[in-house]
């Protein structure tokens, strides 16, 4: 299993969500940043450079802001969703989690 930890204190944005996470995946260049592009390349694209089995962990000593909340909710289960569409015409399994963890601000 690839672990991916993202620190989430200083995102202001769904688009600091999602240049975090395909930065630690090793999106390649042009990448998109939605849902879609996250489902295309984790679940059907094998583009980068660390691919499934996937637990993302994001981390923030803050609440993260609703429109970040609900995106990474967002995309969790679409992904989801299409890793049960990629086991209904490829047969196979497909390990991909999100996790949102409060942290202690001192660590």
């Amino acid at each position: 299993m690839n672990t991916i930890d993202l620190i989430a204190d200083d995102w202001k944005s769904v688009l600091d969500f999602y240049n975090d996470l395909l930065r630690a995946v090793g999106a390649p260049p042009g990448h998109g940043r939605s849902v879609d592009a996250v489902v295309d390349s984790f679940v059907w694209g094998d583009i980068n450079r660390i691919n499934p089995p996937l637990k993302i962990r994001i981390f923030s000593s803050n609440s993260l802001t609703k429109d970040i909340a609900d995106e990474i909710a967002l995309v969790s289960r679409a992904v989801e969703d299409s890793i049960e569409e990629f086991w209904r015409q490829k047969g196979e399994g497909l390990k991909i989690t999100f996790e949102v963890n409060q942290r202690q601000s001192n660590i």
